[in-house]
C-alpha cells in the first residue's frame, strides 16, 4: 500500500517504509499532485504546471523522466498510459488531505457525542499546511496551485475547530472546550 501524508510535511511511505530517494522536488510535487486531486490528468497539463517555463516539448520529456523515476519508486500505484497519468484511486482515498476533507464534510450536521468525536478525530489528521514548507521554483502555475490548497484546507481546520469548541461548550465539555480552542489558537493565533 502506497500511503501519501500531504498535511504538514510530505511523507511517502510504500508497504509501512519511508521512500526518500526522489531525485527532484518535482517528482515528490508531481506524485502529491496526483494524490491530492484523485483524478487522472493529460500529460500535457501536467508537463505545463510543472515545467511550463520550458517548450512544451521539453516539458513532455521531463514529464516521461520524472514517470519513469517515479514508476520505479512506487509500482503500479501510478497509472500511466500514453495521454494520461493517475495514481489508484485505493492512493487517492488513503492520502490524509482525502481523509481530513471527508470527514470534516460529514460532521458538520450532526450534534452528538459521535459527531464531536469523529470531528476530533479528523481534526487530528491535520498536522501542519498543506505540503509545509514545500515550494518549486520557476513553476508559478503549481506555487498558485498550492497556495490556494493550503488556504483552503486551512480554513477546512478553523472552521472545524470552531464547529468542535461550539458543540464542546454546549455539551458542557468545557475543558475539552478549552483545549480545542488552544489547539485552534495555536494554528491561527489571530482568529
Amino acid at each position: 500500500m502506497l500511503e501519501i501524508s500531504l498535511l504538514g510535511e510530505i511523507t511517502v511511505r510504500l508497504d509501512g517504509e519511508p521512500i526518500t530517494r526522489f531525485r527532484s522536488q518535482k517528482e515528490i510535487a508531481l506524485l502529491a499532485y496526483l494524490a491530492y486531486s484523485g483524478q487522472t490528468h493529460n500529460r500535457e497539463a501536467l508537463a505545463d504546471l510543472l515545467w511550463e517555463a520550458r517548450s512544451t516539448r521539453q516539458s513532455l520529456s521531463n514529464l516521461r523522466t520524472a514517470l519513469a523515476r517515479l514508476r520505479k519508486q512506487v509500482g503500479d500505484h501510478l497509472v500511466v498510459t500514453r495521454k494520461t497519468v493517475a495514481v489508484t484511486p485505493a492512493v487517492h482515498e488513503q492520502t490524509d488531505t482525502t481523509r481530513f476533507q471527508a470527514i470534516l464534510a460529514g460532521t458538520g450536521r450532526e450534534r452528538s457525542l459521535t459527531g464531536s468525536n469523529l470531528l476530533a478525530q479528523g481534526l487530528a489528521l491535520y498536522n501542519g499546511e498543506f505540503m509545509a514548507g514545500f515550494s518549486l521554483a520557476n513553476t508559478p502555475r503549481f506555487n498558485d496551485w498550492l497556495a490556494v490548497e493550503q488556504e483552503r484546507l486551512r480554513q477546512i481546520a478553523m472552521n472545524g475547530y470552531r464547529l468542535l469548541a461550539g458543540w464542546q461548550e454546549a455539551q458542557g465539555a468545557f475543558a475539552a472546550g478549552a483545549a480545542t480552542a488552544q489547539k485552534w489558537v495555536a494554528w491561527d493565533p489571530l482568529d
